[in-house]
């Protein structure tokens, strides 16, 4: 009977101190893989974006229509020190908002940089364009060694027959009014970003710059808004066709929150506070 008790007690307690064992196991096993499980932390990339850039830095930018509409182009120069520059374009259709993406390598490549981008879907070399676009969105990352730099901008598209004689931004900033009707294509507004000849003096408005699948001969006008303009302003157009800014002087007018002034052709425009001599 003693030794029967003796058995069972013996039993017990290499079943506690098989649980005891199994426990401790269990602790260093979880142990092990929480710290194994936990990467190091990243250094983290900076970030910059247009406001901590200086204008006569950053990128020019632009979208050229086809002349039916259905291809944008993306021209980028000025470019500093990108590897890679990554871009979004987002636009609405009479339908769903669509958009394309794509990675532009400027080991390969150097600017001026030209990509042509489809409104639409392309399938076996069969195209399904997209309908009603007039206004979208692009954004734009440029990786550099050590940073990132990224960029954004509104686009708006119109046609001739839409237009007729007035073009303007998206955030109605900008506006063109054309003497006459303007020639049949394609036409988009927006901010550039850059501006490739930027002159001396502070920036007041801009740019902004119109593209155009017909010519760029159009005599009108352009407004641009801006809060408390100086008395004294400069206004500079910028041609890419052939890599020259111009300083337009004839009729400028300077209101309370407005400076316009005649031009002769489409171009990217910038005004600055002209400088004490």
């Amino acid at each position: 009977m003693v030794r029967n008790k003796a058995v069972i007690i013996g039993i017990i307690v290499l079943i506690l101190g098989l649980i005891i064992f199994g426990a401790i196991l269990a602790i260093r096993s979880r142990s092990k893989q929480d710290i194994t499980a936990t990467p190091l932390p990243e250094v983290s990339t900076l970030t910059k974006t247009i406001e901590d850039i200086p204008p006569n830095q950053r990128p020019f930018v632009a979208l050229v229509p086809s002349d039916d509409g259905h291809w944008l182009t993306l021209y980028i120069d000025n470019v500093k020190n990108a590897l890679t520059i990554e871009y979004e374009l987002v636009y609405e259709t009479e339908g769903p908002t669509q958009g394309a993406i794509g990675t532009i390598d400027l080991k390969s490549r150097t600017p001026p940089i030209e990509e042509k981008i489809l409104l639409g879907t392309e399938s076996k070399g069969k195209f399904k364009f997209d309908e009603g676009v007039e206004k979208g969105f692009l954004g734009l990352v440029f990786r550099e060694e050590n940073q990132d730099v990224k960029y954004q901008t509104d686009f708006h598209l119109q046609t001739a027959a839409q237009a007729k004689k007035t073009l303007n931004s998206l955030d109605k900033k900008f506006t063109f009014i054309s003497q006459a009707n303007l020639a049949s294509g394609f036409y988009i507004s927006m901010s550039t970003i850059g501006f490739p000849q930027t002159p001396e003096g502070e920036i007041v408005t801009g740019p902004y710059g119109i593209f155009s699948s017909s010519s760029s001969k159009n005599f009108g006008k352009i407004t641009l808004e801006t809060v408390k303009p100086p008395a004294k302003v400069q206004i500079f157009g910028w041609d890419k066709n052939n890599n020259k800014s111009k300083e337009y002087t004839t009729g400028i007018k300077i209101t309370d929150n407005s400076i316009s002034v005649e031009i002769p052709q489409l171009a990217t425009f910038i005004i600055v506070n002209q400088k004490n001599p």
